[in-house]
């Protein structure tokens, strides 16, 4: 369960370990942890499992108990300690690093926090690796590798890892031992609040304390045999116990990266026949005092040495070597691609990776061969209206130079992504080169069309009456093809505001605005005009009824409509004017009166009424008399 990529391990054992000591554990979801590892197995000085593991951990609770079958001792571990070792759980295997490191990652807890920490129960465990290039202070020459993080020797236990707290959840309120002494003493309070996590009553797993999640690793020799020895015990006593969890996984050997390196990197590395060459750059992860051979074979469709030449493939494919020199991490495969004059289209050679220790082809690599640079223009060949401009985009890699023809009207000639700004009808040409590469540059070309704004007429400013509809019918030149967008505040009468030649129906009075914007293929480049629309009623009031008035007498006529209206009155007779809006009568007989009021273009409006002439009376009461009493 916790060998990973890169590493082969054989004769694995527990040494001195009890079976309830150790075990495997998982989160189970919907389940979490706050202990940063999932899963993997774990090794303690007590017991790793009963019967109530913590929530979100199937196994283990890292439970502390003091009943102890036995009473293993290690003699490593007492030497970290410092104390007598009590209860330990040796796990021991060989394995074989294909790469030239080995690590893993873990996190250890324990329950003599808070109490006893800083004391002389200074439980601890430890990762003790032997094998070619190792030397340390214990057995078999071995190194401890359980190490805090930022110190060199500084071994992982109660008293190095620990952060004082309020109220002493996790540590001794009052002593830190973290930096007691070297080679510890450079660890500061920052580091160890993000090295120590306070697990309080316990959430997800029983300890108190525990550290966050660490890594072990040790330089080693590809394809040698190691020994790792992984133990944890109590110190001094067995009152309190401890464990170690180890990730899934995690025991892994690094492996060569490889990087393909060119000047020209767009699409992907590439290098031009002709040109300057390409790399393939393998890489370790840290300089070591033995040097690395790399193995690898050669694919892809382009042919050595007819295709281009390599500084690293003796006697010439399948098969080469590259080595990383001792003390130093990084090696190249240098790859040029030779002029041939054919036109072959995109070659790959692929570099395939072996593992040192088997013909197993562990991962690859690939650059390109283009027969020339890579580079053209995006933008389509483009119209514009006159004094507008056009960015040109360019698909092409940043490492080459740019040279654009003619400089005129452009921002910069020699940038990747000009602005132009041409007053003809221009054609420009961007050609990319690489410098002091050798190789011949790449030209596009893109045509820029200069456009007139087009003509727009509407029509003249109109008077209409209301609900009188309108055929609008705008000319507009040059002819091509157009896009049309009708505004304004009479755009609502329109019967469709995105076409040439809509129908206004104007239902209602005021005065509007209509504009035409005219909009051609040539993007910008708009031409416009404006119509103003002025609606009268389409009716007026008469607000004189039939009357009779007596002979002599006169009647003011009162009419209400639009002062632009032209009125006339029929028959003309007895009025004062017969063509004003308010006329006069004095009519000798009845009559009955005719108003028309017009406006051009609008129906006439018609009303009328009568005038009843009564005569005057007569009234004859005979001569005065006189009568008796």
């Amino acid at each position: 369960m916790l060998a990973g990529p890169g590493v082969t391990v054989t004769n694995a054992v527990f040494n001195n370990c009890e079976p309830v000591a150790q075990g495997k554990f998982w989160v189970t979801p919907p389940n979490v942890s706050n202990l940063g590892i999932d899963s993997g197995i774990v090794l303690t000085s007590g017991t790793a499992q009963n019967g109530a593991p913590g929530v979100g951990v199937n196994a283990p609770a890292g439970v502390n108990t003091t009943s102890h079958l036995s009473n293993y001792a290690d003699a490593d571990l007492a030497v970290l300690a410092g104390f007598p070792s009590r209860d330990a759980c040796v796990l021991e295997f060989d394995f074989i690093p294909l790469g030239d490191t080995v690590k893993f990652d873990y996190v250890f807890g324990s329950c003599e926090y808070p109490d006893f920490t800083c004391s002389s129960f200074n439980d601890v465990f430890g990762f003790f690796i032997n094998g070619p290039g190792i030397t340390g202070p214990f057995a078999n020459n071995s190194k401890n590798i359980a190490i805090v993080p930022t110190t060199t020797d500084c071994p992982v236990g109660v008293n190095t890892v620990n952060l004082p707290t309020p109220g002493g959840n996790c540590c001794n309120t009052n002593t830190i031992c973290y930096n007691a002494t070297a080679p510890c003493a450079t660890l500061t309070a920052a580091q160890m609040a993000t090295f120590f996590i306070c697990n309080g009553a316990g959430t997800t797993v029983m300890y108190p304390g525990f550290t966050s999640v660490f890594t072990a690793y040790a330089v080693t020799v590809p394809c040698s045999t190691y020994h790792l020895k992984i133990a944890v015990c109590d110190a001094s006593d067995q009152a309190l116990d401890s464990g170690v969890f180890l990730k899934a996984g995690s025991l892994s050997s690094n492996s060569i990266t490889l990087t393909a390196l060119s000047t020209l990197s767009t699409p992907y590395p590439y290098i031009v026949e002709g040109c300057a060459a390409g790399f393939i750059k393998i890489q370790r992860s840290a300089a070591t005092p033995f040097p690395y051979t790399f193995n690898y074979s050669v694919g892809g469709t382009a042919t050595y040495p007819i295709d281009y030449s390599a500084n690293a493939i003796p006697g010439g494919p399948p098969f080469g070597q590259v080595t990383i020199p001792a003390g130093d991490s990084v090696a190249f495969l240098a790859l040029a691609a030779l002029q041939d004059g054919i036109n072959e289209g995109i070659e790959e050679i692929k570099i395939y990776a072996y593992a040192a220790c088997s013909n197993n082809i562990v991962d690859s690599i690939s650059l390109f061969i283009h027969d020339s640079i890579v580079m053209h223009i995006i933008t389509p060949d483009t119209a514009i209206c006159a004094e507008d401009s056009v960015h040109i985009l360019v698909f092409g890699d940043d490492s080459l130079s740019y040279a654009w023809t003619p400089i005129t009207n452009i921002n910069n000639p020699n940038i990747k992504e000009p602005t132009v700004s041409p007053n003809v009808n221009t054609s420009y040409v961007v050609c990319a080169s690489l410098p002091l590469a050798g190789c011949l540059p790449t030209c596009d070309t893109i045509d820029i069309e200069i456009n007139q704004p087009p003509n727009v007429a509407i029509g003249n400013d109109t008077t209409i009456c209301k609900d009188m509809v309108i055929q609008f019918n705008p000319t507009i030149s040059p002819a091509q093809v157009y896009t049309y967008t009708w505004s304004g505040t009479g755009v609502g009468f329109l019967s469709n505001p995105n076409i040439q030649n809509p129908v206004g129906t104007f239902t209602a009075l005021g005065t509007y605005n209509l504009i035409l914007n005219v909009e051609p293929q040539a993007v910008g480049c708009s031409g416009a005009d404006t119509m103003i629309i002025n609606v009268l009623p389409n009716d007026i009031i008469l607000h004189n009824g039939d009357t009779s008035i007596c002979e002599g007498g006169q009647v003011q006529i009162n009419v209400t409509g639009d002062p632009l209206f032209t009125y006339n009155w029929t028959p003309p007779t007895y009025l004062n004017n017969a063509t004003i809006e308010d006329p006069l009568s004095s009519p000798d007989t009845s009559i009955t009166y005719t108003v028309t009021a017009t406006y051009p273009g609008c129906i006439p409006m018609v009303k009328s009424f009568n005038i009843d002439v009564q005569p005057n009376p007569t009234v004859d009461v005979r001569p005065d008399r006189e009568i008796c009493d």
